[in-house]
């Protein structure tokens, strides 16, 4: 069984009540761009990958990367649901 260690710089929530702060807006604001950045890579390597134009080696880094992608999306997308989340129930 492979084992994927999650080194993430992603802050769990600090508080769950109270208002929706500056930090937090900025932090919701930079997660949409990176989410954005992190699928277009996504989408480069998957087609990489569909090519069957890459070495074995090449291929091997490729399929990590993408499962590297894969936990990082899942990360960013869960801080981003908490934030959207705290945000929208402010209004």
């Amino acid at each position: 069984m492979i084992e994927i260690k999650r080194h993430c710089p992603i802050k769990p929530a600090t508080h769950t009540t109270g208002k929706f702060s500056f930090k937090e807006k900025r932090e919701l604001e930079r997660l949409e761009k990176e989410i954005r950045e992190i699928e277009t890579e996504k989408k480069v390597i998957e087609n990489e990958l569909h090519s069957g134009n890459l070495s074995i080696d090449e291929l091997t880094r490729q399929s990590e990367r993408f499962a590297a992608i894969l936990v990082e999306i899942e990360l960013k997308t869960n801080r981003w649901m908490e934030l959207s989340e705290r945000e929208s129930s402010e209004v």
